[in-house]
């Protein structure tokens, strides 16, 4: 089993695109994590 991780760009949103390209990838599950609004977070 493969994984990976992919974030989105603040402030972004999921569209037809990302979910197109989850479908082409074969994705069967996929965890959303929701920063508070303003925050930012460094790594």
């Amino acid at each position: 089993m493969e994984t990976g991780e992919v974030m989105l760009e603040a402030g972004s949103k999921i569209n037809e695109d990302n979910i197109s390209i989850l479908k082409e990838m074969k994705v069967k599950e996929v965890e959303l994590i929701e920063f508070p609004k303003g925050k930012t977070i460094r790594f």
